[in-house]
């Protein structure tokens, strides 16, 4: 499996050496990204808040890289302001793990779900206000979790696959089961 952690250690690095300011760590990932040649399975990035951020275009350059590597996994841990998932994501539909810290869930209107997702960890996290009566097909989904949301409304699945299922925090949840 081909995985790029950049966790605590990796951000911590630049931290010591005060690279923040120049945004260094942006430019650094940024270079790791677009040099890595083949799919990327797995990517983890630690954001930390100790980081200067005019925008988050960095970040949504790594995600537009990771729509076209193949992602099967892609955990966030975002400690800096909130950052809005661009629609490059939803497009990546081999995708099996999404964890999202500090993230605004934000999917285009034609999205229907991800085919092949089986985890969902979202934490700190807002979801797009005019989501209406949507309902996102996860036919391969098994966990789900959900902590600290934040002006989510609605937010409807269909899940016959779910067998772990944790919601806080929730104005409104819809979990649809059909038997087969």
């Amino acid at each position: 499996m081909r995985t790029l952690d950049l966790l605590f250690q990796f951000s911590n690095q630049f931290l010591k050496i005060g690279a923040y300011r120049q945004h260094g760590f942006i430019r650094v990932v940024n270079q790791i990204m677009i040099k890595h040649h083949g799919p990327i399975s797995k990517f983890v990035p630690h954001i930390p808040k100790e980081i200067v951020l005019d925008s988050f275009k960095g970040v949504d350059l790594w995600m537009l890289i990771l729509s076209r590597k193949s992602v099967k996994e892609l955990n966030i841990i975002n400690q800096n302001r909130m950052y809005s998932i661009p629609s490059c994501v939803f497009a990546c539909l081999e995708l099996r793990k999404l964890h999202l810290y500090n993230c605004i869930f934000n999917p285009p209107l034609e999205f229907q779900g991800f085919p092949n997702l089986e985890d969902i960890y979202f934490k700190r996290f807002s979801i797009r206000d005019n989501l209406g009566q949507t309902v996102f097909n996860l036919p391969q989904l098994k966990k789900l979790k959900l902590y600290g949301c934040c002006d989510v409304n609605n937010f409807n699945i269909n899940a016959m696959l779910l067998r772990y299922c944790i919601a806080n925090n929730f104005m409104r949840f819809v979990y649809i089961c059909r038997n087969p």
